[in-house]
């Protein structure tokens, strides 16, 4: 493994830790959580998001809304 992680330029990742990279850069991608799912083979997509899923720093920074979005409706029109 540490052999393919090097030859691809990448930090290693160990074995077990393929599942939450795979499942939380293809959510990231947007893939529909029921198809990563069924590709890591769990019971269910609760169990999906709750053990795999990370949420990015950049994902958060994209989303977090700011006096003005609050003001005038922002991103999502919330508030």
């Amino acid at each position: 493994m540490a052999r393919i992680c090097a030859a691809s330029g990448i930090r290693t990742v160990p074995i077990h830790g393929l599942h939450p990279t795979y499942a939380s850069l293809a959510l990231r991608r947007g893939v529909p959580v029921e198809v990563v799912s069924k590709q890591l083979g769990c019971s269910t997509v609760a169990f999906t998001l709750t053990q795999y899923r990370t949420v990015f720093q950049s994902e958060r920074a994209s989303w977090a809304l700011d006096i003005e979005d609050m003001i005038s409706g922002g991103k999502q029109g919330a508030i």
